[in-house]
């Protein structure tokens, strides 16, 4: 990706965004990662009301309750594959400037296992 950063630097189109242009599906790579840790996957709103539920707790200083606002106007009503809507942004453009992002292979539960083993590796994540 450090190679698309600098292609799109001197690309010579309007917006760019960073983005996969063969992303991996929400579900995929969500139930992967429920798999990895071995927790269970709910709901958008179920999660929503648990994360409201812990406004009322003393002392709760969940680093997500800063974002709360922004996930309330979330709205999932095609799931989790919603990523779709996200993934057309100025993608066009992101590959026509940046031939390194163009020919990006499909990402794959592998590059899911990569990033759980970084994060575990930086002590973000513990399993």
């Amino acid at each position: 990706m450090s190679a698309a950063i600098l292609e799109m630097r001197n690309a010579n189109v309007p917006v760019t965004s960073l983005i996969h242009p063969n992303p991996i599906s929400w579900n995929t790579v969500f139930n992967h990662f429920s798999e990895l840790l071995n927790v269970p996957l709910v709901a958008h709103t179920e999660w929503l009301q648990k994360l409201e539920d812990q406004l009322t707790v003393s002392g709760c200083n969940l680093h997500a309750l800063r974002l709360l606002n922004m996930y309330r106007n979330i709205r999932l009503e095609w799931g989790f594959e919603a990523e779709a809507a996200l993934a057309n942004v100025a993608n066009e453009n992101s590959k026509n400037g940046s031939p390194s992002l163009a020919n990006s292979p499909q990402l794959t539960t592998n590059d899911a296992d990569r990033w759980m083993n970084y994060w575990r590796s930086i002590g973000f994540i513990h399993y």
